[in-house]
């Protein structure tokens, strides 16, 4: 029993730890894409095709797999974990409802009870830590506006599929709005695609097998926004089968805010997901009685982690 007593006393607390650095990544991710697109356009670098092997798919080639490995889908309920890995290491159990180009709901329960929650939507993202009263709220709708993504985009970019800013995941058709390149990062058993968005600094890797025949399809690795010296990071892994097609299980995020490095990790347990339920998402109330954080404060407490 004192056993478990401390391990609830250990999630409460590091709830907030964790909910709101998660805020600021999810906020962090609208700003630097506000600077992507006011920053000077760019078509990309030409396209290139340092690999001569027939083996390896062509850039269009690339394209149309992994865009024909997504599938169309209104809704995702599933466990995930959270993890904080810098300025600290946390990580709790969640579950997460998603609800395709309208809202995110993730909910921490200890034994039943909700102790915090993160929501998000195309106008604001808010988290509730329930134990300490306290709660952050960031408008979001004019930097999305700003930035030419949708809430979609988003979406897309926590669950690993390519997206064309603005337009959503993507399709056959979109091949266009990138200019394409080949990495070195090409092996005897892997090839490497990135494929740069020609409305701003912004890149999408994607990895494929050589010589895997029709099991060969590519699947989106990483997706990376420069603006003005910072970057944002997304890193995927375990890709699973879905209703939606192709998915990362593993979501990393990495970035820096204020010379604070952070990464986190957004794991799904697809396994255990149910999609397409038409759930309704609430948007979630502040009390009164909590204490509002803003952005100052929550730098602050991210420096205590």
């Amino acid at each position: 029993m004192n056993k478990n007593i401390k391990t609830t006393a250990h999630q409460v607390r590091t709830t907030g730890g964790i909910l709101l650095p998660l805020a600021t990544i999810f906020v962090s991710l609208v700003l630097l894409a506000m600077c992507w697109s006011c920053s000077k356009k760019t078509t990309g670098p030409a396209t290139q095709e340092a690999v001569a092997d027939s083996t390896v798919p062509a850039a269009r080639g690339t394209f149309d797999m992994l865009a024909a490995s997504y599938a169309p889908w209104h809704d995702i309920s599933a466990p995930i974990k959270l993890e904080m890995r810098q300025p600290s290491k946390i990580s709790l159990s969640a579950r997460a409802v998603m609800v395709r180009d309208s809202a995110v709901s993730i909910s921490i329960r200890v034994f039943g009870f909700e102790v915090g929650s993160l929501y998000a939507d195309k106008d604001s993202v808010i988290a509730i830590v329930k134990p300490n009263k306290l709660a952050y709220a960031q408008n979001t709708s004019k930097l999305l506006k700003a930035a030419g993504l949708t809430f979609g985009d988003l979406q897309s970019a926590l669950m690993g599929q390519m997206f064309s800013p603005g337009k959503g995941t993507v399709t056959t058709g979109n091949f266009g709005d990138f200019s394409t390149g080949s990495s070195d990062d090409t092996t005897a058993e892997t090839y490497t695609r990135v494929f740069n968005s020609r409305r701003g600094n912004i890149s999408f890797t994607a990895q494929g097998p050589i010589n895997a025949g029709c099991d060969g399809a590519p699947v989106l690795s990483g997706i990376t926004v420069d603006a003005s010296g910072h970057s944002l990071n997304f890193e995927y892994t375990d890709p699973a089968a879905t209703e939606a097609g192709t998915m990362a299980s593993c979501v990393d995020v990495s970035t820096t805010l204020r010379n604070r490095r952070l990464q986190a990790s957004l794991r799904w347990n697809a396994g255990d997901a149910r999609w397409n339920r038409y759930p309704r998402i609430e948007r979630p109330r502040i009390p009164a009685s909590y204490r509002r954080v803003d952005n100052s404060t929550l730098l602050k407490i991210l420096g205590g982690l």
